[in-house]
């Protein structure tokens, strides 16, 4: 019955994969283009005839369109970064007007901004952006040093990209054990037994556990150290132990050192502590765990479910997704693979139907 329920819960998600993927492109029926031979007239969303400036289309855009710009350089001085980067409009680059703005090629169609701080260029990238290489630079590296507290202003709180957040404070990396050169990903959650905040963060080296109540004052409350690797994420489980009467908290580390297996965390010791409760070894690595059927902003399974590991990108079947009972947190067993041929998952998500479209799944 588990490896039924699995293999519909996969067929979902490839029916809503599929038809997510049919869809890609539908926002440009709604979207604004943006060409360096343009003009900047009319409402900029006729891709025959695309505006000149970046800034212009800003001007003319509405909450949730998205402005595709053309290969060439655009200057956007003094235009607050937020305003096309995280709110409810969106600029992406790497298009080309000869074929009509259809297809994003980066490689391509180089689409520079300038006017920029250099803080901008990784989240300019992921949009599609390359940032002028006369952009001013920033003195010393992010991680370098303690930051101070900022306010957030014109899309930055200190040295940092915001929006609508100030910055509070900072563990820099050279505070965890071992001075780990990098961070890969991070999990916040609120322990139900006395409403502390946390954050578990995957170090280059290990993991930790930051005590975030106090937002200016972080604590680092302890750590696991684990082979090193670039990737290290994390996602959690609270279950609650009647007999004890308190919520446990288990956190479930995958990383693509090789001979890592999943680290699960014991976080049952918090405030004070924390600790390796098992090593998962079924595959040797993975590349990220999501928790299906539970509610996030608690970590608590939904009411009549049982959560699920699902592991994606491991050494075994291609990387193809793994699903894993969490009946015993300390002790997933595996309730179910891909099919055969399924081919690698980089990330997975579950989605729990139980209205009237659940009779459209079939297996």
């Amino acid at each position: 019955m588990v490896r039924m329920r699995v293999t519909s819960a996969a067929a979902m998600l490839v029916s809503l994969l599929f038809a997510l993927g049919a869809r890609a492109d539908d926002d440009i029926v709604t979207a604004l283009f943006v060409a360096a031979g343009g003009a900047d007239t009319g409402d900029c969303d006729e891709r025959e005839s695309p505006c000149r400036s970046l800034r212009y289309a800003l001007d003319q855009a509405q909450p949730g369109q998205t402005i595709r710009v053309a290969r060439g350089r655009y200057d956007l001085s003094g235009v607050d970064p937020a305003q096309y980067l995280w709110g409810t409009v969106r600029a992406v680059g790497g298009y080309d007007a000869a074929d009509d703005f259809t297809r994003q090629d980066t490689s391509r169609n180089p689409t520079v901004l300038s006017g920029l701080d250099t803080r901008f260029r990784s989240v300019l990238a992921a949009r599609g952006f390359e940032l002028d290489p006369a952009a001013p630079l920033v003195a010393g590296e992010l991680q370098k040093s303690q930051a101070a507290p900022a306010a957030c202003v014109q899309g930055l709180a200190g040295q940092f990209p915001c929006r609508s957040l100030d910055f509070a404070a900072q563990v820099p990396l050279a505070q965890f054990p071992g001075q780990p050169t990098s961070a890969s990903n991070l999990w916040g959650f609120v322990d139900l037994n006395d409403n502390r905040e946390y954050v578990v963060i995957g170090l280059r080296n290990g993991t930790a556990v930051v005590d975030v109540t106090d937002a200016n004052n972080p604590r680092q409350v302890g750590s696991v150290p684990g082979a090193a690797s670039a990737w290290r994420e994390v996602k959690l489980l609270q279950v609650r132990d009647v007999a004890a009467n308190r919520w446990r908290t288990y956190g479930y580390v995958t990383t693509e050192a090789a001979g890592s297996g999943v680290q699960i965390l014991d976080l049952s010791g918090l405030p004070t502590s924390i600790t390796l409760g098992a090593t998962l070894q079924d595959t040797s690595t993975q590349h990220t765990p999501y928790i299906s059927n539970i509610d996030y902003a608690t970590n608590v399974a939904l009411p009549g479910t049982a959560p699920h590991l699902y592991l994606a990108g491991s050494d075994l079947a291609g990387g193809a997704w793994r699903a894993y009972s969490l009946a015993n947190p300390l002790a997933p067993q595996l309730a179910g693979t891909a099919p055969v041929g399924a081919g690698y998952m980089h990330d997975s998500v579950g989605l729990l139907v139980t209205d009237v479209r659940a009779s459209q799944c079939t297996g």
